[in-house]
């Protein structure tokens, strides 16, 4: 319990960046439950993502991406049980939001939700 206290003080203290952006409250509180639910269980999980359906075009290439959460420091990392399918053009870049801040209509998150990042002036 004293782990989790101290991870919530840091996020708290520091906030959750995607990117090196700060990410608006709507959204990072989501990501900071997620995280505190898998820092608190040592489970091994299998999960099947099949990446079918590619968009008319050229869906020869596929990139399967997936969000990974990390310390500040860089000394723990997570992976999360959240990923995306891309196909064609943009299979090799990684999504510019975070999981949870992909538009509803942009299955392969190549749209984001406008409000996601945390504004100068957002206290």
């Amino acid at each position: 319990m004293e782990q989790q206290t101290a991870l919530v003080y840091d996020i708290k203290e520091f906030g959750i960046l995607f990117k090196d952006t700060a990410i608006a409250a709507k959204y990072a509180n989501q990501i900071l439950m997620d995280t505190l639910k898998t820092y608190k269980q040592d489970i091994n999980v299998d999960n099947i993502v099949s990446c079918t359906g590619a968009p008319a075009g050229d869906p020869s290439t596929i990139g399967l991406w997936q969000w990974v959460t990390e310390t500040n420091d860089g000394q723990g990392s997570m992976l999360t049980a959240h990923s995306v399918c891309r196909y064609g053009s943009i299979s090799l870049t990684a999504p510019a939001c975070p999981w949870n801040a992909c538009a509803p209509d942009s299955a392969d998150c190549s749209a984001c939700n406008s409000d996601w990042q945390l504004s100068a002036a957002t206290p």
